[in-house]
């Protein structure tokens, strides 16, 4: 490898598998642009070009750009452009005449935007979303691809600066051009990213842009309350009075010296002769002691002291979190102009180049980081504190909408399952259908406790079976056996099963819908045969192990196999309506996606206009267009709106 000057500035050449790459600095890009028009005019189509930028620290030193393997044309951007520099990356980042390649560009584009004021609009196409779409089950990064798809080779360099970028511009074009010859070769999942991905992820990029406004006071607030001021007082440390109250005087002497909760303590109070002297059903791996996790200690809440020391337990983890995770953890990432500017990942990462935060998920599920913004907790004692720190900027409203019944209704439609389609189709409430056939009773009888709002008795009867069947669409829609199920019941809605009563409730929500049973055998036996599932999008999960001989391995598979293509369905259709939102509503301002909901801005005084617009929207997506889906039912959206995230009310009619 060797590095000279010349005319077009700095050079390093970098020996790539017999040819030599020629990266090199350059004050503008008028050369390129010119090799760009030649080609073009020969051949009359759009030029495809590889883009990408090198940065420190959330800073952007340079960008580059390749239109041949091999080479790279990158500009130093630490100092102010001059305008007709501009202008020429201007060029490149709007041009039609140029198909742009970046690897998660809209990153960049986001900073190109803030920094020069180009809003780039020829990026066609991302490897590492369309090398997820692949095959999501390895590490989709730049990395990966390198040693996959090129001939580049490990180099040293006395300009690290150009050379690491030269070199990954390089890889980005090459991979790029071998990543979209093997999605060609799958028309289906190819429509899907040209149709519905890659438009989802340049709206995903002007949420980022547009970020989350938040109120410090409030956080502040929160903060307060949780730890109380300087070490003093707040809700954490009267939890641990609580378990300290609830341990035997033994224990208490024993840690007299020392009384703050650790595991230590509950492994005495548990399972020690001071204390309950419970059998342990879990050990930690290298020492063999009774396992303190929460998952463990929740199995102990048919012993009535266990469980009051489990609930305040529980209770502390949760304020905990609350305080560490979304409070000092989200208060981290909190820009200048006041708000949570997240990064949406929409790929499975995974990157094994060091940067682990690049991490998506295998399902198709979004997800967030810097904060991350997509766990913010709906529910429990501290969420809608959490959530009133969000709030809408001065004159606006913050709205939310996500698929109303979303998941159920895809599962319903996936499944072909004639009762559920015919609760959908009747108007009924699936939780109230299902809670009937909890309490063993016709759904007219059981809607009919709920008639009379005064007749306490009545009333108690109708929010048990509703609540058992909250816990039973949710738990048993995938299929879970009576032991499970009494671990999800209590871990999830804090109910208290025998695995008799369990297998009681499984029997019954199975008998009212046996459509599911089907549906789950096929999906297994597809799954097997073809070592992967598709949902209707043409989103594909690869379940190689499947076909293991260790059965364990083997059963977690075919439960994939079952939920894969439901909830990828649902957050391919949530990414699809944020797609079109943003596209077709400009006053809606769509801000960020929290699980499967979509949030945004809106004008106070047109909240109500705003919010039917986006619901007709996402209501009335053309899926059998798209894919050619029919679903049996209409998959209709909820809308909320109000001054701050926890305040939100929902829209009326």
């Amino acid at each position: 490898m060797g590095r000279r000057g010349s005319g077009g500035g700095r050079r390093v050449w970098l020996l790539v598998g017999g040819m030599t790459g020629d990266y090199r600095w350059v004050e503008d890009f008028d050369d390129l642009i010119r090799a760009i028009d030649c080609t073009f005019a020969d051949t009359g189509r759009p030029v495809e070009v590889a883009a990408d930028c090198a940065g420190d620290g959330g800073t952007v030193l340079a960008i580059g750009f390749s239109m041949a393997a091999g080479a790279a044309d990158c500009l130093d951007l630490a100092h102010e452009l001059p305008d007709p520099v501009v202008e020429s990356l201007r060029t490149l980042l709007t041009s039609p005449r140029i198909r742009l390649r970046g690897a998660n560009f809209k990153a960049d584009m986001g900073w190109l935007a803030a920094r020069l004021g180009i809003d780039c609009t020829n990026f066609a196409f991302d490897p590492l979303l369309t090398g997820s779409l692949l095959d999501e089950n390895r590490s989709n990064s730049l990395a990966t691809y390198t040693r996959l798809y090129t001939e580049i080779e490990e180099g040293t360099s006395h300009d690290p600066l150009l050379y690491r970028l030269g070199r990954a511009v390089d890889a980005v074009f090459q991979s790029a051009a071998a990543i979209r010859h093997e999605l060609l070769a799958s028309p289906a999942l190819a429509h899907f990213y040209v149709s519905l991905l890659h438009p989802a992820s340049l709206a995903f990029g002007r949420l980022e842009r547009h970020g989350v406004l938040a109120s410090r006071e409030r956080f502040e607030a929160l903060r307060v309350e949780l730890e109380g001021e300087d070490g003093r007082g707040g809700a954490l440390a009267d939890l641990d009075r609580q378990v300290l109250a609830l341990l035997p005087g033994r224990l208490r002497m024993k840690y007299a010296d020392n009384l703050s909760v650790r595991p230590a303590m509950l492994r005495d109070f548990f399972f020690g002769t001071a204390g309950l002297h419970l059998k342990p059903r879990m050990v930690t791996p290298r020492q063999g002691e009774p396992s303190t996790a929460k998952a463990h200690l929740a199995m102990f809440h048919d012993v009535p002291e266990a469980a009051a020391m489990v609930e305040v337990l529980e209770a502390r983890s949760a304020a905990a979190k609350m305080l560490s995770a979304y409070v000092k953890g989200f208060l981290k990432h909190l820009h200048a102009d006041g708000r949570f500017h997240p990064s949406y990942m929409l790929f499975a990462g995974r990157a094994d180049d060091g940067d682990t935060a690049d991490s998506g998920t295998v399902t198709g599920r979004t997800s967030a980081r810097d904060p991350a913004i997509q766990t913010v907790p709906k529910r429990g004692t501290w969420a809608k504190k959490l959530r009133r720190c969000f709030v809408a900027p001065p004159g606006m409203a913050i709205w939310s909408t996500d698929a109303a019944q979303g998941e159920l209704k895809i599962a319903a439609c996936l499944a072909d399952e004639a009762n559920m389609l015919a609760a959908y189709r009747a108007g009924l409430d699936l939780h109230a259908v299902t809670g009937a056939s909890m309490m063993d009773m016709p759904t007219d009888a059981f809607m009919a406790l709920a008639a009379d709002v005064q007749d306490r008795e009545k009333m108690e009867r109708f929010e048990l079976g509703r609540f058992k069947a909250k816990a039973a669409n949710f738990g048993l829609l995938y299929g879970m056996q009576a032991k499970g199920f009494v671990r999800y019941a209590w871990q999830t809605f804090k109910m208290v099963l025998s695995e008799t009563q369990a297998q009681g409730m499984i029997d019954r929500f199975f008998a009212t819908y046996p459509g599911l049973l089907d549906w789950h055998e096929t999906a297994r036996k597809r799954a097997r045969r073809d070592g992967a599932v598709a949902n209707p999008f043409g989103r594909v999960r690869h379940l190689p192990w499947i076909r293991s001989s260790d059965r364990q391995v083997a059963s977690r598979a075919e439960r994939q196999a079952i939920n894969a293509p439901v909830q990828s369905t649902l957050s391919d259709l949530t990414c699809w309506a944020l797609s079109e939102i943003d596209r077709q509503i400009p006053d809606a301002r769509p801000c960020a996606m929290i699980h499967d909901a979509v949030l945004g801005y809106c004008p106070e005084d047109r909240a109500e206009e705003i919010g039917r617009r986006i619901v007709e929207v996402a209501g009335n997506l053309p899926i059998e267009t798209m894919c050619g889906w029919r679903p049996q039912l209409r998959l209709t959206f909820d809308h909320e709106y109000g001054p701050d995230m926890g305040s939100m009310v929902k829209m009326k009619g």
